[in-house]
Formats: C-alpha cells, sequence, structure tokens
C-alpha cells in the first residue's frame, strides 16, 4: 500500500508528532471518506484499541456515519463501548487541513467527557431527589429546621412556613420563634431546649400559635452536631403537624371514655376474655355478682366464676365459637350457675359474642344475675300451690264443719256428765279451729294489726309448750336480749307462727336434747332464731321447705310450715334456713317493727 504524501512532510514528522504524542486529546487524521490514516496514543486509550489505523469512523461511533463527521464542525457527546465493555462519552471536533497542506481530509479531535456527564446526570437526579423529598414531605406535613448555634440563627424549609402559614423568611433568633409558641407551652419548650443543648438529640410535642387564629399540635425532633472539640455548633430536626392525629386520638379517648361510663354504670356484669379465657375487662356489675374487685378478676380465668364442673355446656360453647373463624353472634341465652367469691352460687343468665383483634379472639359476656327472678318464679310456684291447696282445703273445710255442728249439739243432748262432755267439746273445738286454719289458707280473713311485745308473745308460746318439752326430754333455753322494739302484728297469728317453728325444733329431736331459741333486736326489726340439735335437712332439700305437703317427718303434712311461711309473709317479715347433716338445722325469723299495713288489708 502506497503511503500517503502527506505523511511524508518533512514539517509533520519534525514538528507535529511531537505535538500529536503529549496532547491530552486524541487526534485522528482522516481521509476524505472518514477513514483513519493516523491516531495519537490518547486515541488508542480512549478507543480502547491497538489499532485504529485503516478503520471508518463510522465503525467506531455506530450511530454517526463519516458524512455527519465530514459536514459537521463538532459532535457528541457520544456513548463508546470499548472492546472490553466499559462505556465512556466522546465528543469530537473537526479541523480542517491548512491551505498548504494536502486538498483533501482532515483532523478529528476526541475528548472524553464521560465525568461531566456524571456529573449533570447526578445534578438531574438531584434535582429529581429534592423534587421528590418535598412533595413527600408535603404529603406527610413534614419540615425541616436548623439552628447555627454560633449566630444564634435558625432556619426552616419552605413547608414549616406552608403548613402554619408564617411568612417565610431567611433566618429568626431563638426568641423569634418562641414567640410562635402557645404561651401555655412557651416556658416548657424553652427550658426543653435548653436541657438538649447538654447533648443528645430529643424529641417534644406543642402547639404553635396559627396566623388566622387558634393553635396547632406539632411534634418537633432535634439533634446535636458538634465540633472536633465536642461543642455544640448546629442543631438541626423536622417538625410534623400532628393537629389531625391529636384531634383523632382525643376523639379516641372520649369515646373510650363513654364507653367506659356506660359499662360501669351497667348493672349487668359485662367480662371480657380473650382466647384462653383469661379476663380482659371486668365491669362494676360483675363485682356486684360475683365479690371480685376488677384488680383481683383481671388477668384470672374464666373458670374462677363458671368452674367447669358447673358449666360443661357453656365450655362446649366456648370451643365451638374458638374454632369458627367468623364473627360469632349469641344464638341463644344460656342459664348457669356461677361462683362468688364467698363460694356461694348464683344464678346466672350469661349471653356471649366474640370478634378477632389482632389475631387473637376476644370473647364479650353480658351476665345478668337472676336470683330475684328465680325467687319471684318461686314464689309464683308457692302461690299456685298454696292456690290449689287452698280451694282443696276450703272444700274440705266446708264439708267437714256443716256436721261438726250437729255432732256438738247432740254430744252436749246425750252426755249429761260433765268431764266426757268437756273432753269430746274441746275436740270437736279443735277440729273446727282445724278446719278454720284451711278456710284461712283458702281465704285469709281480715285482721287487725296492734302493737305487741314480742316478748310477752314468745313466752306464751315457751309456757304452751314446756310441758310437751318435758315430756319429750328437750330443753328448751331462751335468750332475749332486751329491751327489744314493740311491733305493729297480729298477735295470735305471730303466735301460731312461733308455735309451728317451736314445735317443729322439738319433733326434730325425738331421742331429746336443746332446743336454743334467741330473741334478738336489729336496726329495722327483731330477729327470732330457732336451733335444734337434730339430724339436719340436706341441702337440697331446704329450698322447698314450706312448699304444701313437703316435709322430712315420718307423719308430717307440710301445711303448719306453709302456713307459718304465709303469716310471716303477711307480717312483711322474711324466714329463712340454714342447716348441717348430724348437727343440725336453724331457723331464722326477721320481722320489721312496723309492717305496711295498707298493704296486709
Amino acid at each position: 500500500m502506497k503511503r500517503d504524501p502527506f505523511l511524508q512532510e518533512e514539517p509533520l514528522l519534525r514538528y507535529g508528532h511531537c505535538l500529536f504524542q503529549h496532547v491530552s486529546e486524541g487526534i485522528l487524521q482522516l481521509d476524505p471518506n472518514g477513514v483513519i490514516q493516523y491516531a495519537n496514543p490518547v486515541a488508542h486509550r480512549l478507543f480502547g484499541r491497538e489499532e485504529l489505523r485503516g478503520l471508518s469512523v463510522s465503525r467506531l461511533f455506530s450511530m454517526v456515519g463519516s458524512s455527519s463527521v465530514t459536514s459537521h464542525s463538532k459532535g457528541g457527546p457520544l456513548p463508546y463501548r470499548k472492546p472490553d465493555g466499559t462505556s465512556v462519552w466522546l465528543q469530537w471536533r473537526r479541523i480542517p487541513y491548512p491551505e498548504s497542506g494536502p486538498p483533501e481530509g482532515f483532523f478529528l479531535t476526541v475528548q472524553d467527557v464521560t465525568a461531566s456527564i456524571q456529573v449533570a446526570q447526578a445534578e438531574k437526579d438531584l434535582e429529581r431527589s429534592d423534587r421528590q423529598c418535598a412533595q413527600a414531605a408535603r404529603l406527610a406535613r413534614l419540615g425541616y429546621w436548623e439552628w447555627d448555634l454560633s449566630r444564634n440563627r435558625i432556619q426552616w424549609s419552605e413547608e414549616v412556613s406552608r403548613m402554619f402559614s408564617i411568612p417565610h423568611q431567611r433566618e429568626r433568633t431563638l426568641k423569634e420563634c418562641l414567640q410562635l409558641v402557645h404561651p401555655d407551652d412557651r416556658e416548657r419548650v424553652y427550658r426543653r431546649v435548653q436541657f438538649a443543648l447538654n447533648g443528645g438529640s430529643w424529641e417534644m410535642e406543642f402547639r404553635l400559635l396559627h396566623p388566622e387564629g387558634g393553635s396547632r399540635h406539632i411534634r418537633q425532633t432535634g439533634e446535636l452536631s458538634c465540633d472536633a472539640d465536642g461543642f455544640p455548633v448546629l442543631a438541626s430536626g423536622t417538625i410534623q403537624d400532628i393537629t389531625s392525629q391529636k384531634a383523632a386520638e382525643e376523639a379516641l379517648q372520649l369515646s373510650e371514655t363513654k364507653f367506659c361510663s356506660v359499662l360501669q354504670s351497667a348493672k349487668d356484669g359485662i367480662i371480657m376474655a380473650d382466647y384462653h379465657g383469661r379476663i380482659l375487662s371486668w365491669n362494676r356489675g360483675a363485682k356486684e355478682i360475683f365479690g371480685y374487685t376488677e384488680e383481683e378478676a383481671l388477668g384470672q380465668p374464666i373458670s374462677v366464676i363458671f368452674p367447669t364442673v358447673i358449666h360443661s355446656d357453656y365450655q362446649k360453647e366456648l370451643r365451638r365459637h374458638q374454632q369458627d373463624a367468623r364473627m360469632i353472634y349469641p344464638s341463644r341465652t344460656v342459664e348457669m350457675m356461677g361462683l362468688r367469691k364467698d363460694g356461694t352460687e348464683v344464678p346466672a343468665e350469661i349471653s356471649f359474642t366474640s370478634w378477632e383483634r389482632e389475631e387473637n379472639r376476644i370473647f364479650v359476656g353480658i351476665i345478668r344475675d337472676i336470683r330475684e327472678r328465680k325467687k319471684t318464679e318461686e314464689l309464683l310456684r308457692q302461690s299456685e300451690k298454696l292456690m290449689v291447696v287452698g280451694q282443696l282445703a276450703a272444700g274440705v273445710a266446708h264439708e267437714i264443719r256443716n256436721p261438726l255442728t250437729a255432732l256438738r249439739g247432740f254430744v252436749q243432748l246425750l252426755f249429761r256428765e260433765e268431764d266426757y262432755r268437756g273432753v269430746m267439746l274441746s275436740e270437736l273445738d279443735r277440729i273446727e279451729w282445724i278446719c278454720r286454719e284451711f278456710l284461712l289458707l283458702a281465704k285469709p280473713q281480715p285482721v287487725q294489726f296492734v302493737d305487741k311485745n314480742p316478748v310477752d308473745i314468745l313466752e306464751d308460746v315457751r309456757m304452751l309448750l314446756q310441758s310437751q318439752a318435758l315430756l319429750n326430754r328437750v330443753v328448751i333455753i331462751t335468750e332475749i336480749d332486751e329491751p327489744l322494739p314493740t311491733i305493729t302484728c297480729e298477735a295470735n297469728l305471730l303466735k301460731q307462727a312461733f308455735t309451728n317453728l317451736l314445735k317443729n325444733g322439738m319433733e326434730a329431736m325425738p331421742e331429746g336434747g336443746t332446743l336454743y331459741v334467741r330473741l334478738t333486736s336489729e336496726p329495722d326489726g327483731i330477729r327470732l332464731t330457732v336451733t335444734d340439735e337434730g339430724d339436719g335437712i340436706p341441702r337440697e332439700d331446704l329450698p322447698r321447705l314450706g312448699e304444701p305437703f313437703f316435709t322430712t317427718k315420718e307423719e308430717g303434712t307440710g301445711l303448719g310450715l306453709m302456713i307459718t311461711r304465709q303469716i310471716i309473709h303477711h307480717h312483711k317479715g322474711t324466714l329463712s334456713f340454714s342447716s348441717e347433716i348430724g348437727k343440725g338445722t336453724s331457723v331464722t325469723l326477721r320481722l320489721p317493727v312496723k309492717p305496711d299495713t295498707d298493704e296486709q288489708e
């Protein structure tokens, strides 16, 4: 191949070769077709090739043909991928031959501008990042502040000015900034800032005054920066508007307060328990029913108030609800016996529901004490039984009294001897008295209440039963706490009730024993307690005492205690029983000083 004559020129060989070897740019000599005739060492490095001579520029710059290099004085930057895989950005400039040079061809200088491109791209990325940060700050209502401690100058971002409608100015002093703080929070903020200057970071909440009136709640964070000697020189941090969050917290707190108020004021017991049956919530109604305070009940298992032995049905329902992932609504109301703190059982009515909360199933139970309802139901049953017995007694008494009248008259005519006639008339009078009692049971007659000393009534009964007690080997020990108040009562009916109670106590001791009778006063009345030393009454039979025809005696009818209950009821009193097998039974009768006589009539 014949070498270009121009390259054999003595001036180029003598002066230009040294220049091309030491310049910082790559230099290419091209023919009119863009084919490289010469390349200096820098050009070899830029293109990553050991040999460039004979290559076309369009082969090196795939997106730019030789015609553009020929027709334009400069170009680029253009991306170029070296044979080793690295990429650079190159920029070129076309230099024509001098007029004294060859008529065709030109020089091309090539420069690596990768660093400039990267700086420009970084600036664009930084600008985009700043826009994104500003947008995120606006969405999060988050501002930035900075305090130059050496100059006592504070400045903040435009977002702070926008959030709180504060005129944006370059810098403010600490005193000027404190004037923006709510007066009630100003002193606290100042003390907190002074304390924070001792080192470390801080976070606090306070209120800023709003130019249009009112205030805004903000949360401020800060951090100190120190110099090489450890002295604080700069404080910076963020400011966030939390007014909406505070309003939501206050609304939630108000809602919780209302809920707790309703919860605590409810008469029914309302409790909450977790999946494992631990009590989470306990209201005042539950305390009244079971006797446990809130502190004692929280964290305890539900079996404390509903032992397994008395609520197997409830346990089945609970397991069914625990296995069901859906919302559970009470499908029915369950009655069961609860256990009070003092060990006594209480009838309760419970309905419950459950829901999922944070992957934990919460059970809510509404418990109602139904003791009074049970008592009312029992009274209704007793009333129905009394009505039936009364109707029967009325019929029997009516049928017996008619022939008794005739018998009494004939006895008076037939028997002249006083002894026999007196005995028979006495027994006939007793039968008539029983008939009157039947009639009283069937249809109570109007009674007249008068003031009586209960001691006199009890002494009359004791004297009446003393002979029978001696025959049965029973010792009656009477204890009277005087003085006792005078009570308003129907003395004969009350004497009958006292007699029935003492006779029952004596009959409970067929082998003899001691009958303890105590009469005491109470704030609103009197109390009579009769305690025997008999065999006792089973616990399950105690609620049935006083039912018609229910008795624990072999020859009893149950009518005596039933009539006693009715008498006490007419006097607005109460009758209760306690017993222990093998030790005896105790009967407690309570009477008010003055019953409501209007209701009696």
